[in-house]
């Protein structure tokens, strides 16, 4: 039953998925990709509905959702966590929510905001680029690594370095 977010542009998802469930990968494709969507009424039928809808994920799981190579659905942001726990902070933010105006002066700064990059590719992060390694096939985790490391394990047990320039040094 998903009727509920039949009419809703920001879906947000807390701690609702986990990159280990690869039968998921499909769904969420699909409800972030389609332009339509089939919506369902509890006790009620299923029709189709336009989809507007931008999914927003939070999670503490680094794998956080299937990714394939190349993936053009998500952003992963790490969020920086020097506010936990500073309660003054909060409270003048809550108190900023209880204004008449603060939709105004959000939909004004997001309005006027300069937007250098394309919105409609996600920006790949270092820490997308980590999420996405478990979802890998065993091959491209193996060959990530070694770009990450700089160097391989020779089948004799030598180190092989990656340098510029396609040179390479055993040890």
């Amino acid at each position: 039953f998903n009727f509920y977010i039949a009419n809703k542009i920001i879906v947000f998802a807390d701690e609702a998925t986990w990159g280990g469930y690869k039968n998921i990968q499909g769904h969420l494709q699909y409800f972030i990709t389609e332009p339509t969507i089939p919506a369902e009424v509890k006790y009620g039928g299923h029709f189709q509905i336009s989809s507007y809808h931008r999914l927003m994920v939070t999670t503490n799981n680094m794998w956080s959702v299937p990714l394939g190579v190349g993936d053009r659905r998500f952003t992963f942001l790490d969020v920086n966590l020097n506010k936990v726990g500073e309660m003054d902070h909060w409270r003048k933010f809550y108190a900023k929510l209880d204004q008449d105006d603060w939709q105004e002066n959000m939909i004004y700064e997001l309005m006027s905001r300069k937007i250098k990059n394309n919105v409609h590719q996600p920006f790949m992060t270092e820490l997308k680029l980590d999420a996405a390694l478990p979802s890998m096939e065993p091959f491209w985790q193996w060959w990530m690594q070694i770009l990450h490391n700089g160097y391989f394990i020779g089948q004799d047990g030598s180190q092989v370095i990656l340098q510029d320039g396609g040179e390479s040094r055993v040890y």
